[in-house]
């Protein structure tokens, strides 16, 4: 008979590890958590070694049945039976694999929605999971019962050893809470609700293009023998235009298809907040729509934001407001850093979306009509899309009276 090996995850002299069960079954191997915990010194005392007896003598005991009825032992035959043995009560434990299967594919299959009842994008649950990662490797063995203010504050510790942004921080945060929220039920453990446990945030300044330099883009002239790598630039600058003038979140922007043009205007619902958006198409969209024969071919976001860049410093050398250094101030590792970085190297998908409402705006576009164009419920959420940058408000600034001597 296989014998399983009872053993700490992670063994040590003080601190608690989980308990768990390593067995080799006849569909491979089980790793199955006790919902135990001990430490090396404790681990073997009078309660533990009374546990360990109890599984290992089921486990005898499935053997013998398997045999005797001529079954393979399998892995979910013997997680049920130790499940029903330790009267463990599924993801009464919410650990953070059990949001890496259940939870993110609930998510993903709309089992799970947002406080809106809308479901969540692809690109929200991938940050998601990027944040069960990202939590994973600050602990191992934490979870969700478990989380105290205290653990908020070591995560944001450990944010800054890593050398992040406070606004990356600040975004693992704010997914970290989602999943604590949606897992409530489960867990038991309303910390994240605490005024305390809130997501930081750093204004900084983000970029977005004035008519001029989109035409450059657009306009550009690529030098690439690789076909394949020249029809991708091709497609990024087509779909970054597009958005210069539709200003739809990127997750919006690369779903659309031909169905979604009605009578010269693009009809989506929002993936975001499920809101109807209705944008007129201007001249240089159309444009696009008519070479691509529709909308152009699909592209991921991740080579959007790399093959632009690329594309705009291209631009800069017929538009060189494209090349003008941007002084960008972040506070990264708990250090406040001043950074000069070429505007072209600035854009991101984001970008386009930022432009068409400052865009609109400056075009004296009343803020209601951009509100219902983007998709933007208050005021305080447009205000940020369309700060007024220091840059800007100079230029503005240099044409008054006042400094004209």
């Amino acid at each position: 008979m296989k014998k399983a090996l009872i053993e700490l995850k992670r063994p040590d002299p003080v601190k608690d590890s989980a308990i768990q069960v390593r067995m080799r079954c006849d569909d491979g191997m089980l790793k199955y958590y006790t919902g135990h915990s001990a430490n090396l010194k404790t681990f073997g005392n009078a309660a533990n070694q009374t546990i360990k007896n109890k599984i290992e003598n089921e486990i005898t005991r499935l053997q013998v049945e398997c045999s005797v009825l001529g079954k393979p032992v399998v892995k979910t035959l013997v997680a049920e039976r130790l499940d029903a043995l330790l009267s463990k009560k599924k993801n009464t434990v919410v650990t953070l694999e059990t949001m890496l299967t259940a939870v993110l594919e609930d998510m993903a299959s709309g089992k799970i929605l947002t406080p809106g009842s809308g479901r969540y994008s692809p690109e929200t649950i991938r940050s998601i999971r990027l944040t069960v990662n990202n939590l994973t490797k600050f602990n191992p063995e934490l979870r969700f019962q478990d989380v105290t203010l205290k653990t908020y504050r070591e995560f944001k510790a450990w944010g800054v050893k890593n050398n992040w942004s406070l606004n990356t921080i600040g975004s693992q945060i704010k997914f970290w809470k989602t999943l604590m929220r949606v897992t409530e039920h489960l867990h038991g453990n309303n910390i994240h609700k605490h005024e305390d446990f809130k997501i930081i945030r750093e204004e900084t300044e983000d970029i977005h293009l004035e008519e001029d330099e989109i035409q450059a883009i657009y306009n550009v002239k690529l030098d690439v023998p690789e076909v394949r790598l020249l029809t991708s630039y091709n497609l990024a600058r087509d779909w970054f235009v597009l958005n210069c003038y539709m200003g739809v979140r990127v997750s919006d922007l690369l779903r659309f298809s031909s169905r979604d043009i009605v009578n010269g205007f693009v009809v989506i619902a929002t993936e975001k907040t499920d809101d109807k958006v209705i944008i007129p198409i201007h001249p240089t969209a159309a444009e696009i729509l008519k070479k691509h024969k529709g909308f152009p071919a699909y592209m991921p976001a991740q080579k959007l934001n790399e093959y632009i860049k690329i594309v705009a410093e291209k631009a800069a050398e017929t538009c060189p407001s494209l090349g003008d250094d941007f002084l960008y101030i972040v506070t990264k590792g708990g250090v406040r850093h001043e950074e000069r970085i070429p505007k072209y190297k600035m854009i991101s998908s984001h970008s386009g979306r930022r432009t068409s409402i400052t865009n609109m705006r400056a075009a004296g576009v009343p803020d209601t009509f951009v509100m219902k164009l983007h998709g933007i419920k208050s005021a305080k959420t447009l205000e940020r899309y369309t700060k007024l940058t220091p840059e800007k408000a100079a230029e503005l600034a240099a044409k008054l009276d006042y400094f004209k001597g």
